[in-house]
Parts: C-alpha cells; sequence; structure tokens
C-alpha cells in the first residue's frame, strides 16, 4: 500500500475528529481551556474519542457524501498504544458514514476488519486537540505517526483519489 492510500484509508478516522472539530469549538467555550489535554488514562481516552464520535455522528449532515460513499461501510478496528504502555483497542462500525458501533475490545483479534487504524495516545490527542485535525492526520501520516491499512484494493483506489482531490483543495 502506498501512502496516499494509506492517508486515504483514515479519511473516515480524521472525519470524527475533522467534522466534530467546530462543534469542539463551540463547547469549549464552556469548558475548562486544558481540560482534554489533561486526560492521562486510557479510560480517559476512550472516552474522549466516544465523545468525539458522538460529536461526529451529530454533525453527519455536514460531511461531504463522497466521504459518506467512500469511506462510510467499514468495520475499523482503532490501535492506540497508551502513554503508559497500554494497548487500547476499539472497534468501530459504519454505515454510510454514521458511526453505528463505537466499542473498547480486549484484542484485536475480537474484530472481523476492513480497516486498522494504528497510533500512540501523543498522536490522537494532538489531532483531537488541533484546531485543523484534518492536517494533523494528515502530518502524523507523513511523519510515520499513524499507520493505516485496507483489505479492499477498490477501497485503497477510491480513497486514495479521494485524498488526492483533498491535497488539490
Amino acid at each position: 500500500m502506498n501512502r496516499k492510500q494509506a492517508i486515504a484509508v483514515g479519511v473516515l478516522i480524521a472525519g470524527i475528529l475533522l467534522f466534530s472539530g467546530p462543534a469542539m469549538a463551540t463547547t469549549a467555550e464552556s469548558m475548562d481551556e486544558g481540560a482534554y489535554a489533561n486526560l492521562a488514562s486510557s479510560d480517559d481516552l476512550y472516552n474522549e474519542l466516544e465523545e468525539q464520535m458522538l460529536l461526529y455522528n451529530a454533525r453527519l449532515d455536514d460531511v461531504p457524501w463522497i466521504v459518506k460513499r467512500i469511506a462510510g461501510d467499514d468495520v475499523i478496528l482503532i490501535d492506540i498504544t497508551t502513554s503508559d504502555g497500554e494497548e487500547l483497542y476499539i472497534q468501530a462500525i459504519t454505515n454510510n458514514g454514521e458511526i453505528l458501533y463505537f466499542e473498547r475490545v480486549s484484542s484485536p483479534d475480537e474484530v472481523d476488519r476492513s480497516v486498522t487504524v494504528t497510533t500512540d495516545e501523543e498522536t490522537a490527542r494532538e489531532i483531537i486537540d488541533s484546531t485543523q485535525p484534518f492536517t494533523e492526520f494528515k502530518d502524523a501520516l507523513n511523519r510515520d505517526e499513524i499507520s493505516v491499512e485496507t483489505e479492499s484494493t477498490l477501497k485503497r483506489i477510491a480513497l486514495g483519489t479521494l485524498m488526492t482531490v483533498s491535497n488539490i483543495l
């Protein structure tokens, strides 16, 4: 898999962060500025990602139809190495771009996945806390701080095309 294809597969995961960013910006006014940056445990990280997922789903109408069409029907394994060295595994199931299922699992073997996203806690938090999460996501991929794998050749091609277009725009 080439780098552009790997970046492309992450569009859905980045979508959670990208399209929930404006919603977080509006709710952040009533929150302590450092509230998210100070969370430390894997439970806190999971809860924060779950909140981002809920915000993403609430703003689903704002997600471009092409993203929902191409990246919207997957079983995704998110594998995050926490700052204390533990592995946080999350299964996300999407349909037409909506995240229907988002749950912590104890082992990656529990997930019959079509996409796997691997990163560390620091990178995940940098994306969440960024004012431009999609750009931060792409930069993290370029720095090899995120690994994205997909099972479908057709999906890799479609998502590669989508990412190329997003780079031009």
